[in-house]
């Protein structure tokens, strides 16, 4: 929304800027911003665990707990750590929302991400196949020819409006 409450309209994406889109981070900003990206999933954990898990806070105080908290991470950031940060948000929230007492746990946030990727393939303009020339033949005898058909259709078009008037 705009200041003047106008809705501004996201530009549609083609069906193959979406599946870019959606290549690993790696593939597609490289190793650094995908070690990154794995970060900012852990710590996606971190945020939700002391909300939705029992006894998060306790964990750190124990070798055990810590290696929970630690195995947690891992398999997160093994799930999700391919998918660009913003997704892996969004797709929290909606796993929330959908079961409000228990933690989403990393399958449950991968699957929603493809669900969203799949509606969003879906709703994505089909490219449109570009109109193949109708002749190929570049003779003068060929160039004449269209150009006497085209002078012909010109005249008749020419003395149809000529007739209304």
């Amino acid at each position: 929304m705009t200041k003047t409450g106008t809705a501004v309209a996201k530009p549609e994406l083609q069906k193959d800027q979406l599946l870019y889109l959606m290549k690993p981070v790696a593939d597609r900003l490289g190793q650094q911003k995908a070690l990154e990206n794995a970060a900012l999933v852990a710590f996606e954990l971190e945020k939700i665990g002391p909300r939705m898990i029992f006894g998060w806070a306790m964990m750190d105080q124990t070798d055990d707990g810590k290696a929970i908290k630690q195995g947690w991470a891992d398999d997160w950031v093994d799930v999700l750590g391919e998918f660009p940060i913003a997704e892996v948000k969004r797709a929290i929230g909606d796993c929330i929302a959908a079961n409000p007492k228990q933690a989403p746990n990393e399958h449950a946030v991968k699957a929603a991400i493809n669900a969203h990727r799949a509606k969003a393939i879906q709703k994505a303009p089909k490219p449109t196949p570009q109109p193949e020339l109708v002749s190929t033949d570049t003779s003068e005898e060929a160039r004449a020819e269209r150009a006497e058909r085209a002078a012909r259709i010109m005249e008749e078009v020419m003395a149809g409006y000529r007739e209304k008037e």
